[in-house]
């Protein structure tokens, strides 16, 4: 644990460094970031969660649902300590980074030993796009601590499925939604599998897993709802999570995010403000976007591929067109992510098969389906490919700790040899 802790802080003061030195030079412009800056902010001086540009224009104060209320709200608790620039509010999510590069080496760990769990941590700490994402004042970093969180949660329960453990379980994945609305894909990919496991083991199989998907519902439903409610009470609308679901649409199903360079990807252009209020606004993007779903069917495969392959990087390799982060240092992360982590993943992943942990396998799989599913419903983006590269990392140490295992004998019979 002691050198997990120090990877850990070797990696929070690479972050700093590195935001310090180059982030905080990149302008973040009208993006996500610059809504969760000013919403943290809002929020610690005790105005509620407000869209600051909406308010702006409107002339009065417009509360929101725009984005999952998690980050804003973490972000606020620096600025309520007076820690609310820019600036400050970056170094949160390095120091959020830090604890990332000691989650993943701790999973590794408990996957393949302590020697997976070094080379996982060491990996974490110094990856070019986890060092960027995290200075990048986006949501993906906190959201990627929770997934780690849920797949080491899922196989405790797996193993002691207790009440306590499931709700847990359960309400973790309610926090995961809280910062990224995809965090919900995770009652399926994390709860069912795990439900699943737990029933197989059971002497009455069917009962015992059914509890414990009702019980991991149960403690998503309690986090999430008094978000739902106080968007029913405020908006007059039962929004579950978020209106960004209609942004998304309409940007990404649009003459231009369905052919020529752009397809696959999101066009800000294809989001033209109504001038209603925000629900009014939301209902007519995602009907946008549905509309022109229903009348472009015969370019949804080629639109889709395009999509999955920006995420995975298959798609302009080196565009680092990504908010908040430095274009050097990310360029250096896509070409890692395909020249290192994503065949050693796939090592890893290999070794776990073959070991049979197959449950451990779908668990840490569920970061790679739900940034697949988003690219899939949504656009290609490299941001979505931040839970993917999260497991690839894990799933990298037991490939390197499986490496030392077959050299260590081959070693061994080696040095016996000359020594005789």
């Amino acid at each position: 644990m002691k050198a997990l802790v120090a990877i850990g802080l070797a990696g929070t003061v690479l972050r700093v460094l590195y935001t310090v030195a180059l982030a905080q030079h990149v302008d973040l412009g009208i993006t996500d970031a610059s809504f969760y800056r000013a919403a943290a902010n809002l929020l610690a001086d005790g105005e509620g969660y407000v869209d600051l540009w909406r308010s702006f224009e409107e002339g009065q104060t417009a509360r929101t649902a725009h984005h999952p209320p998690g980050w804003p709200a973490l972000l606020s608790l620096s600025s309520l300590l007076g820690f609310d620039t820019e600036l400050a509010h970056r170094i949160v999510g390095a120091a959020i980074g830090g604890l990332v590069v000691v989650a993943v080496g701790l999973l590794a760990r408990r996957l393949a030993g302590q020697a997976a769990g070094i080379a996982a941590a060491a990996i974490a700490a110094v990856h070019p796009t986890l060092v960027a994402a995290d200075g990048s004042l986006m949501s993906e970093t906190l959201a990627g601590l929770l997934v780690l969180g849920l797949v080491a949660l899922g196989l405790r329960v797996a193993r002691t499925p207790t009440m306590e453990w499931t709700v847990a379980l359960g309400a973790g994945i309610g926090l995961a939604a809280l910062v990224r609305g995809e965090g919900l894909l995770h009652l399926g990919l994390i709860g069912l599998p795990v439900a699943l496991a737990v029933g197989r083991r059971a002497r009455r199989p069917a009962p015992a897993g059914a509890r414990v998907l009702a019980l991991v519902v149960v403690g998503t439903v309690a986090v999430i709802a008094p978000w739902t409610i106080r968007n029913a009470v405020v908006l007059g609308s039962p929004i579950l999570i978020s209106t960004n679901d209609s942004t998304v649409l309409a940007g990404a199903n649009c003459e231009s995010s369905y052919q020529g360079p752009g397809i696959g990807g999101w066009d800000l252009g294809c989001v033209q403000r109504g001038g209603g209020d925000e629900i009014a606004d939301a209902d007519a993007w995602r009907q946008q976007g549905l509309d022109h779903i229903r009348q472009n069917v015969d370019r949804l495969p080629a639109v889709v591929a395009a999509r999955v392959l920006r995420t995975w990087g298959a798609w302009a390799p080196l565009d680092a067109d990504a908010e908040g982060r430095h274009e050097g240092t990310q360029r250096a992360g896509n070409l890692a992510w395909l020249a290192v982590l994503l065949p050693a993943g796939t090592a890893g992943a290999i070794v776990l098969a073959r070991r049979g942990r197959r449950l451990e396998l779908v668990l840490l799989c569920a970061p790679v389906a739900a940034g697949t599913i988003v690219s899939v419903l949504g656009f290609g983006m490299l941001r979505f490919r931040h839970p993917i590269e999260l497991s690839a990392v894990v799933l990298s140490g037991v490939a390197v700790d499986a490496a030392l295992r077959r050299w260590r004998p081959v070693a061994s019979r080696d040095a016996a040899v000359l020594r005789s």
